[in-house]
């Protein structure tokens, strides 16, 4: 009775017992056996008036031993949930993954041909994620697949999907707080993912954290803790950080000081400098490492013109040698000269990815052509024959554009 607790005894009586009950049961059926038994022996020996024994009776039948194997059961489970209690609650937490069910909802809300090309651009990124075979992961920069952050219920990044090929330049724009640096802290590894896969290179950051870690060049926002030290300082810190030879680290940060324009800040402490200079400083530290992902959140803002070039074209240099490039910035005119793909997020979610040109195509109303003509371009003898040129000039200028542009209006 107390060796019942242990599952093997429990499960080895009740199986001794169903064995004899049933050979009980077929000694029974034959009636000679059944007439000696109650006549002759009174009931004294074996089988023992053959009584139909019930299977389910506490002393003959197997009542202790199921009794035994609900509540080992039961603790099991209860056990378990005692565990896994924590993470039982915070799964409650998460909302159901109704991606689909919104996506339908809103295409029927927004009906129209520039809803359509834009979720249709997302799902086919989606359908590309599921049908990727193993060896095709490295022939991309950046994979997300249905990559989320949660806060306490509150949503922060909500299943974003993207592919970056090698080499390519993607560019991200969204209002303040739409989850731009949330997203950008979960691929470069600063925050832990909530739920969904993030690949760099092939480099899985969840079963490959270690060398993922090291992948991801992020210039983040502000380096606030720093003030006190110098341009120098930090960035020969950093490479020694990154690996660099000792003897090669002074040549490469005064180089890179050169490159980017603030050689002549280079002894100041960080305190001390611009706001453009630090958001140059930034750029540098996120470029050292040679890392085939670079990630800008917002840094070219307060960047001046001059430097905002030398910056793009040491980034083209980059994406020529197969670098990967997620470009943050508020500026479409900048962000539509250098990214080949651009990305909406609102409310944490990717609403559209596409091409610039194709986002013209669908969100704007119509292109403003602004063309102003000079009547001293072309001198004649008199102002008769002047005019005739001007008019000539308007009126070819007005054909070419009726042509190419049927919907052209005048004003």
């Amino acid at each position: 009775m107390y060796f019942l607790g242990l599952p093997h005894f429990a499960m080895c009586n009740a199986i001794s017992t169903i064995y004899f009950s049933a050979e009980f049961k077929r000694v029974c059926k034959n009636s000679e056996i059944r007439i000696v038994s109650i006549t002759l022996e009174k009931c004294k020996l074996a089988p023992n008036c053959c009584n139909d024994y019930d299977i389910l009776d506490a002393n003959t039948g197997v009542l202790y031993e199921l009794i035994a194997f609900i509540v080992i059961i039961s603790l099991s489970w209860l056990i378990i949930f005692l565990k896994q209690k924590k993470r039982f609650w915070t799964c409650l937490r998460f909302p159901r993954d109704d991606y689909f069910a919104r996506l339908n909802e809103h295409k029927f809300r927004h009906d129209n041909n520039g809803s359509d090309f834009s979720q249709r651009e997302i799902v086919m990124e989606l359908y590309k994620i599921r049908h990727m075979r193993i060896g095709d992961l490295p022939e991309y920069g950046l994979i997300c697949n249905r990559l989320g952050k949660y806060y306490r219920g509150k949503v922060g990044v909500e299943r974003i999907i993207l592919t970056i090929p090698r080499g390519e330049a993607y560019g991200i724009m969204g209002e303040s707080g739409c989850g731009k640096t949330t997203l950008f802290d979960l691929i470069a590894g600063s925050q832990q993912l909530s739920y969904g896969r993030v690949y760099v290179g092939g480099v899985s950051s969840i079963k490959e954290y270690y060398k993922y870690q090291f992948l991801t060049g992020y210039g983040v926002q502000n380096i606030s803790p720093y003030d006190e030290i110098t341009i120098r300082d930090l960035l020969e810190f950093l490479c020694r950080l990154h690996g660099y030879p000792l003897g090669s680290v002074d040549g490469l940060c005064i180089n890179l000081a050169k490159v980017l324009g603030f050689y002549q800040h280079y002894n100041k402490k960080l305190i001390m400098i611009s706001e453009g200079t630090r958001k140059m400083l930034l750029c540098a530290v996120a470029l050292l490492g040679n890392r085939p992902l670079i990630i800008f959140d917002m840094l070219s803002d307060s960047i001046d013109s001059s430097g905002r070039l030398k910056l793009l074209r040491l980034l083209e240099k980059l994406l020529a040698n197969g670098t990967t490039i997620i470009y943050a910035c508020n500026s479409f005119d900048e962000i539509e000269r250098f990214c080949k793909r651009i990305g909406l997020i609102s409310h944490g979610s990717l609403c559209v990815s596409a091409p610039p040109m194709e986002l013209d195509k669908l969100y704007s109303k119509y292109y403003l052509l602004r063309i102003k003509f000079h009547i001293n371009i072309y001198r004649a003898r008199d102002d008769s024959y002047n005019r005739y040129i001007y008019v000539g000039c308007f009126n070819k200028l007005c054909k070419f554009l009726l042509h190419q542009f049927p919907n052209t209006k005048f004003e």
